[in-house]
């Protein structure tokens, strides 16, 4: 929504219908045909799939002013994940012939719905060539790096080892493990449900190039 003039985000806003969901309360399930675009006033939305065992994988949690399901909107396609909202979560949906109205009228919404998605697949790409590429702490050093910001004054990701472990794909003990060596470093501090990053230049060096043994 950042990326929209205040006229862009009004008319959307116009168009838009509002709902509330409950933390954990499950948005859209995996193959359903409902609903179109959504973004986020309020709270976040976590995205993923379960595995044949029941166990949630986590792929992307998307905080307040971020969207979700134009992919599906737009092309008319089923939901591949499902989503979940993440405490009290308050979202708007765009449907999909308004939505695509209005971005016929406003070319400005196509804009930021395309540097939005560009960013998405750019990001996708590089993680899908780190899985084949680096070693887990090098991985594990990105997660942390993408999910805080450089200019807070705090550097916290709010996160347990399990979720840590379901967006990277790996197991528990290799990321207690990973976090283990990053801690070692001085590059990070474990706390309960969270990292801290004690030293930011050292997590660069170590996601991009300088990884330990």
């Amino acid at each position: 929504m950042t990326l929209l003039t205040e006229r862009e985000a009004a008319r959307l806003g116009e168009i838009s219908g509002s709902a509330v969901y409950r933390d954990n309360e499950l948005i859209f399930a995996r193959g359903d045909h409902t609903g179109g675009m959504c973004w986020i006033e309020s709270g976040a939305v976590r995205l993923g799939r379960h595995d044949p065992e029941g166990h949630f994988l986590c792929l992307l949690e998307l905080d307040a002013g971020q969207h979700f399901g134009d992919f599906v909107s737009l092309n008319a396609k089923t939901r591949v994940y499902e989503s979940y909202a993440i405490g009290r979560t308050v979202l708007r949906e765009t449907p999909t012939g308004a939505l695509k109205a209005l971005l016929d009228e406003e070319p400005g919404i196509v804009r930021a719905l395309l540097r939005v998605s560009t960013g998405r697949l750019s990001l996708l790409m590089e993680l899908y060539d780190d899985v084949r590429r680096l070693p887990a702490t090098a991985r594990l050093a990105k997660v942390i790096l993408y999910n805080t910001q450089a200019d807070e004054r705090e550097e916290l990701v709010a996160c347990t080892q399990s979720d840590l472990a379901s967006i990277l794909g790996l197991s528990e003990l290799s990321v207690s493990k990973a976090l283990n060596q990053l801690q070692a470093r001085g590059a990070i501090e474990t706390g309960y449900r969270q990292v801290s990053v004690r030293s930011r230049s050292t997590l660069t060096r170590i996601a991009f190039g300088d990884t330990p043994a």
